[in-house]
């Protein structure tokens, strides 16, 4: 049976409340550090690395099946995916659990890679690139061929160094002068960009959103799309400084970010490309900071305006003015200020409008009955076999 349009917006809505889960399980929990915030430094070893070293694997299916192999160890994952009629998931799915391609292997590789080199940062404190390399080097888990290798390696290293920072750094649009949400532990940087690449590929297997050519281009742009606030910062549009600083102050970033990678210029081309704002990849960054407001308000965690009437976001005409037009909660703001966004891209102003309609926490319980079901036999043997894990 083929999915109505309330069908395909309840199915996002699903998927996307089911792998928040991943920003708030820890794996590390003396150092605050998630399961999203492994599967990002697992994602930029393997773009970095992959791309660094021309290896002639698939970037793009390696990403996917970093997201997938912890995203289905998830609750109500597994059913979930069984109702995206999708041929091509569940083929990769199945290379990922038999690692029977090399772009599973090497995916399982960087989450090893990761683990490892996560433990020796936050276990030694390690801040300097040459401390790193030489761990690395002496515990094997690289072997240069040559001196180029050497070199190259070096600079990957030093290109993960910097990118720990964001597995630090909070979104600042949750912080308490901002919309002051009460929870213990916010969102990272790291976690909204491995939450990017989760919507991607639900807006894709559900939507077709990116008519499947721009698919992988734009998960790779999405693991590398937040490399300027490494040394930037987070800055919103309450943040005081201008949209075209902003996007000034983030190209001479990425420069510096990238400037010892041989693939520096079309790492670069990549994000300067995104700063467009005209495709399903903007899109994708957008909603997800959408989304997560709406669960950060269902939670009860967000304060209402009375509550929060100091902060900065709530003193902009721009807000006040929306404001007096009738929102009545914290999301209706982050509805009527994003909408425009969207108006040239329907899949993605269908699922916004559908979170202004419906409490995402309430598609997860009763999935069977908020889903038509599909028709997903390749799928079903796929979900058996990790079932049985």
């Amino acid at each position: 049976m083929k999915m109505t349009e309330q069908d395909k917006v309840k199915t996002v809505f699903a998927f996307y409340q089911v792998s928040n889960q991943l920003k708030n399980i820890m794996i590390d929990p003396n150092n605050q550090l998630s399961i999203a915030d492994h599967m990002f430094g697992s994602m930029i070893l393997s773009l970095i690395t992959e791309s660094e070293l021309d290896a002639k694997r698939d970037l793009a299916k390696e990403i996917r099946m970093i997201y997938f192999q912890q995203f289905l160890k998830l609750p109500n994952a597994l059913h979930l995916l069984d109702q995206i009629d999708h041929r091509q998931l569940a083929l990769e799915l199945n290379e990922l659990y038999y690692s029977s391609s090399a772009e599973a292997k090497m995916a399982h590789y960087y989450q090893m890679l990761d683990s490892v080199l996560t433990k020796m940062i936050t276990e030694k404190g390690i801040e300097s690139t040459d401390y790193l390399y030489y761990e690395a080097l002496k515990q094997e888990l690289f072997i240069p061929k040559n001196g180029t290798e050497y070199q190259k390696y070096y600079h990957i290293l030093e290109f993960y160094l910097l990118n720990h920072r964001l597995r630090e750094q909070v979104r600042s649009g949750w912080t308490p002068s901002k919309w002051n949400v009460k929870k213990d532990r916010l969102e990272r940087i790291s976690e909204h960009v491995v939450s990017t690449v989760g919507l991607a590929c639900a807006m894709n297997y559900v939507f077709d959103a990116f008519h499947d050519s721009s698919f992988d281009e734009a998960l790779k742009t999405l693991v590398l799309h937040e490399t300027e606030e490494c040394l930037i910062g987070d800055i919103t549009p309450f943040s005081g400084v201008s949209e075209e600083k902003k996007m000034e102050m983030g190209h001479q970033a990425v420069e510096t970010c990238f400037q010892y990678l041989e693939k520096k210029e079309e790492y670069v081309r990549k994000l300067i490309n995104f700063d467009f704002k005209d495709t399903p990849t903007y899109y994708c960054d957008k909603l997800d900071a959408d989304l997560q407001a709406k669960v950060y308000e269902e939670s009860r965690v967000m304060p209402t305006f009375e509550e929060n009437q100091h902060s900065t976001v709530l003193q902009d005409p721009r807000i006040k003015d929306i404001i007096r037009q009738g929102a009545k909660t914290p999301f209706d703001v982050w509805y009527w200020f994003d909408q425009d966004k969207y108006v040239d891209t329907p899949a993605f102003m269908h699922v916004l409008d559908g979170a202004k309609k419906y409490q995402l926490k309430d598609l997860v319980k009763n999935i069977d009955q908020t889903i038509s079901p599909t028709s997903g036999f390749t799928k079903k043997i796929v979900f058996k076999n990790y079932q049985s894990e």
